[in-house]
């Protein structure tokens, strides 16, 4: 069993731990000698699901199986998701003298599962006849959810020469007005400079980023430290304004997270068109509708015997 990459947990009928293997020990980071007559509790955090807990507790008084996962914790406090299936064990008689279980790490399926549903939901909102701020304030908290730590925003380009707020659900409502309406440029700050030139901007520290040299006093006042900006693109590939993911503590972003950018800046860029489309939309059937109210009241004046031989 200790060559087994899953962990194992050997139990007595009163739940506490009688054999743990080298791969529970690696999964947790719990010893062995550590978790000798403990029970799974000790894995037990504050976002366990006390549901869960609960189906667990029942089947092993009632002697049947568990295959479920639960939000455990290691050692260090760190979270995992735990794919666990414990088997009571029975003697000739049929009474349970233990129970044998098996733990593996399944977080990264759980985090593709939780990224799939939050873009499915921001794909429904894109698709309603939702405002845009409310699109984008929910687009932005989603991925928060998915970036602990994170600040994220979208700045709209105006006229193709200034920032508009769109969204920042979790920056200070001051620092957003600050920033409201700032030109693009050369250094501009991440987002400024990532508009002007069409392409990301990755500012891992604030404090000593020659392109935040005119707003070093606002991050700092605000703690921010940390600001990687994305252009959001249009169909023609015109930038329609930047997703900005800001952190307070210096920082270079995974790979993970370059690539979750990837994929919610597309999303981005489909609701702001989407929104833009329809403006043009509505821009078009008024004039429609004012042109055909002008002709019928032509038409009506024409018709008017008051008017005849009066060159109309």
């Amino acid at each position: 069993l200790d060559d087994l990459s899953l962990g194992v947990l050997i139990a007595g009928p009163d739940r506490k731990l009688t054999f743990a293997n080298s791969g529970f020990t690696r999964l947790t980071g719990f010893s062995v000698d550590e978790v000798m007559g403990q029970n799974c509790s000790l894995l037990q955090g504050p976002e366990t699901d006390p549901d869960t807990i609960d189906r667990i507790s029942r089947c092993t008084e009632n002697g049947d199986c568990f295959d479920g996962d639960v939000l455990n914790y290691r050692k260090d406090g760190t979270p995992f998701w735990n794919g666990l299936i414990i088997s009571p064990t029975h003697d000739r008689n049929g009474e349970i003298t233990g129970f044998f279980s098996i733990q593996r790490d399944i977080s990264k399926r759980k985090r593709v599962e939780s990224i799939l549903n939050w873009e499915l939901e921001a794909m429904t909102l894109i698709a309603g006849s939702n405002k845009l701020d409310a699109v984008l304030d929910r687009l932005m908290a989603g991925l928060e959810e998915q970036m602990p730590g994170a600040l994220c925003s979208v700045l709209l380009l105006e006229n193709g020469e200034r920032l508009r707020h769109g969204a920042a659900p979790s920056l200070p409502a001051a620092y957003n007005q600050a920033i409201d309406g700032v030109a693009i440029g050369t250094r501009r700050g991440s987002c400024g400079t990532a508009a002007h030139f069409n392409r990301q901007i990755i500012v891992s520290d604030i404090a000593t980023d020659p392109l935040w040299a005119e707003f070093h006093e606002i991050a700092r006042e605000y703690d921010l430290h940390a600001c990687w900006s994305t252009p959001i693109r249009g169909k023609e590939g015109k930038p329609l304004g930047t997703f900005a993911i800001y952190y307070r503590e210096p920082r270079e972003p995974t790979t993970e997270e370059l690539a979750l950018i990837a994929r919610v800046t597309p999303m981005t860029g489909i609701a702001i068109e989407r929104k833009n489309d329809e403006e043009v939309r509505r821009e078009n059937e008024e004039k429609y509708r004012t042109k055909v109210d002008g002709l019928e009241v032509l038409g009506q004046v024409r018709a008017d015997p008051r008017f005849q031989g009066l060159p109309i």
